[in-house]
């Protein structure tokens, strides 16, 4: 189980699956942004994010160019169909699975979530934080930016 970083970061191991003919069912979490380098962003940056969104891609597709049995799912049908054909097949296989992004509600790491008060364990959906042009909230938008000082509690 991985996300589009880590995806991106050793993509070039899918060859080296195939190759050896190693069984294994690799679940990709496709939501189209580097959640962890956002939430760090987010939180030292003073809600600003730069380069870590990005446009759909299909992993599945690029998992098959390496020789890769793949299925590109986006509801829980197809992901039941995928993993039925997956667990069944003898080699390495790859889900592409479609998700929301949640890092603009919440950042990816459960001690960054207990720090914005909340339960990280919690179902109930959180606030999105507003981002203000030439600002954020914590500075008024006026686009200073804050010094670490300025922050601490």
């Amino acid at each position: 189980m991985f996300g589009d970083g880590s995806f991106g970061m050793s993509v070039g191991e899918l060859e080296t699956l195939v190759r050896l003919g190693l069984l294994a069912l690799l679940l990709h979490f496709n939501n189209g942004a580097f959640g962890l380098i956002k939430g760090v962003q987010r939180l030292h940056g003073h809600n600003r994010t730069h380069s870590v969104d990005f446009s759909a891609t299909n992993a599945a597709l690029i998992a098959q160019a390496f020789g890769m049995k793949a299925w590109q799912v986006t509801d829980r049908a197809s992901l039941d169909l995928a993993l039925d054909a997956a667990l069944a097949y003898s080699g390495p296989s790859f889900i592409d699975l479609i998700v929301e992004s949640i890092a603009d509600v919440a950042p990816p790491i459960a001690s960054w979530i207990c720090k914005l008060g909340h339960d990280p364990l919690s179902l109930e959906p959180h606030d999105r934080i507003q981002v203000v042009p030439g600002g954020s909230e914590a500075d008024g938008g006026s686009g200073r930016r804050l010094e670490r000082r300025d922050v601490r509690r």
